[in-house]
């Protein structure tokens, strides 16, 4: 009875340790994935986050320039307006 307990005993112990050889398996190529490289193509095409802030700085810089062109229209407007009372 104490040969077949030793047995029994044994194969827990092994199944153990091929339980966590194999958890370390997992973990080990789980942080060899994490840590690659990315793509040379995934690495060159822009984030959704850089192409939305690439976007906005678009638009702020037409709106200078809209802002721009509008203070030299109302420039022109009011000489304009100042020649036509002075004559």
């Amino acid at each position: 009875m104490d040969d077949k307990q030793q047995r029994k005993a044994d194969k827990k112990a092994t199944k153990a340790q091929a339980k966590v050889a194999k958890k370390e398996a997992q973990a080990a190529a789980a942080v060899a994935t994490a840590t690659t490289a990315p793509s040379s193509a995934a690495h060159n095409s822009p984030s959704p986050s850089e192409r939305s802030a690439a976007a906005a700085e678009r638009q702020v810089h037409l709106q200078k320039w809209r802002v721009a062109l509008a203070i030299a229209a109302v420039i022109v407007a009011l000489a304009t307006l100042l020649v036509t009372l002075s004559g």
